[in-house]
């Protein structure tokens, strides 16, 4: 466990209080557990699909390594370039240009990041989409970022970004907090909070090329459907017929 005290608090009584409640806990004699499994990757593709009643989602997930592996904050980048916001590539392509989702987001360490996991990728489908379609467009931006190198104005558009929403989100004593304490125990020290977003200013070019071509493979991608286009929404009675 680690508590993060931030903010303009007289010290010396936040610290006599959390001791007073938590000095009596007693360190584990359980061996620490590390924080990384190493997991074979492209051991081939996977699909799974099943009916859904809350809409159509259609989920996208490559295996990649966990924080802090150095090709972590590269695939970060490549998240920001498919899906963060409405200038990003898909964005463009699925919701505004062929109308097949009304959202595309992604989810960078499904589901955490304790160990090896997934870059997911989540379209939330219109009611007449085809989702094949959907994938191919997918595969079509993933591709480009193999074979297209990615311009230099736009990959310094992406890292602005990137830093301007991390200094959005620790200018709040919470998040802050939350942040240190997450990274001192993800890493063994909340220095690495900091030191993450140093190593995005060294991404080039080359590297997207690299990180694309090494994971965003068939080999090493599960497919979840939820699937609500078979699902019968329920009659509702004629009013006239109840009387």
């Amino acid at each position: 466990m680690v508590i993060a005290i931030v903010g303009d608090l007289d010290f010396d009584k936040t610290e006599s209080m959390i001791r007073k409640y938590f000095s009596d806990l007693k360190p584990s004699s359980e061996k620490k557990l590390g924080t990384r499994v190493k997991e074979k990757f492209n051991t081939g593709e996977k699909r799974i699909s099943f009916q859904y009643p809350g809409g159509s989602i259609y989920i996208m997930g490559w295996h990649k390594p966990a924080y802090p592996h150095p090709d972590s904050s590269v695939i970060d980048v490549i998240d920001s370039i498919l899906t963060q916001g409405t200038s990003s590539r898909l964005y463009k392509r699925l919701v505004l240009k062929d109308r097949l989702v009304s959202s595309v987001d992604a989810w960078g360490s499904d589901p955490g990041e304790r160990y090896s996991n997934l870059l997911s990728i989540y379209s939330q489908l219109n009611s007449d989409a085809d989702p094949a379609k959907v994938e191919s467009i997918i595969w079509e931006e993933v591709e480009r970022l193999k074979t297209e190198s990615v311009s230099s104005e736009e990959l310094q558009r992406i890292k602005n970004k990137m830093t301007a929403d991390f200094l959005r989100e620790i200018d709040n004593n919470g998040n802050l907090a939350d942040n240190l304490s997450y990274y001192e125990l993800l890493t063994g020290s909340w220095e690495d909070l900091f030191l993450s977003y140093d190593k995005l200013n060294s991404i080039t070019e080359e590297d997207i090329k690299r990180v694309t071509a090494k994971y965003f493979v068939k080999e090493n991608l599960t497919i979840g459907h939820l699937d609500a286009r078979q699902i019968k929404k329920p009659t509702m009675p004629n009013p006239k017929e109840t009387k």
